[in-house]
């Protein structure tokens, strides 16, 4: 606490609007400042291109596990980081169908996606699974036969159903301090009216199944991604 020059407080809940000024006049304003202007680094760390495949072998348990990474640039807003979510959950959604209920190859199915603003715009988007290490390469070209699918158009109530779950997530985050903290914490690092919170149901209203399976080719190229494998040691 040595320069608060150039820092925001957040505050979110229910309180007493004259209360929460006089305590932040007592213990806020009078903390020390120094006109310092913090900046983020940017620390270089850099996506290998092209295709990238690695296979650890440790421990002595008869389980793989498989993590399918695709990361890259993109342009950010948004409607293009909600769009990336809903790839990600649609995806989800489907390869529990295929590797977990039709294929019975795993129990545990995951793609998980992710937005970034800085120190560059880019996506983050990887699907893991657990299975027996003979299955392996099986439930990697079934976790790729659904990106196919969904590249080449998907299906309407796939999104349907992805829309509806968004929905209902985002009306029990609207309930929780902690999602506004973060929200407005978020807006104001990149310099977003804090009204863009509150369109939420706007964009996802306006997005379309030909969006969600363009951004699938766009985010999820069969030329660019880190196959990582864990797999027992071998005896």
């Amino acid at each position: 606490f040595a320069d608060l020059g150039d820092a925001t407080f957040v505050f979110v809940g229910a309180f007493d609007w004259d209360t929460l000024r006089s305590l932040t006049e007592t213990y806020l304003a009078s903390l020390p400042t120094a006109g310092r202007v913090e900046q983020w680094r940017d620390v270089g760390v850099e996506r290998p291109p092209g295709l990238e495949e690695h296979v650890v072998r440790s421990g002595i348990e008869p389980r793989s596990q498989t993590a399918v990474i695709f990361a890259g640039d993109m342009e950010w807003s948004r409607q293009n980081a909600l769009t990336l979510t809903v790839v990600g959950e649609v995806l989800q959604i489907r390869l529990r169908e295929r590797l977990r209920e039709a294929l019975g190859g795993t129990y545990s199915v995951g793609a998980i996606s992710r937005a970034t603003r800085n120190p560059d715009p880019e996506y983050l988007l990887y699907v893991i699974f657990g299975s027996d290490p003979a299955r392996t390469d099986e439930l990697f070209d079934a976790v790729f036969e659904e990106i196919a699918w969904l590249r080449d158009g998907g299906e309407q109530e796939y999104l349907d159903t992805v829309k509806e779950l968004l929905r209902t997530a985002r009306a029990e985050d609207l309930r929780d301090n902690g999602f506004w903290l973060n929200q407005i914490r978020d807006a104001t690092q990149r310099g977003e009216l804090l009204a863009e919170i509150g369109r939420f149901d706007e964009r996802l209203d306006a997005l379309t199944l030909e969006q969600v399976a363009a951004a699938a080719r766009l985010y999820l190229p069969p030329d660019r991604y880190a196959r990582v494998v864990l797999l027992p040691e071998e005896e």
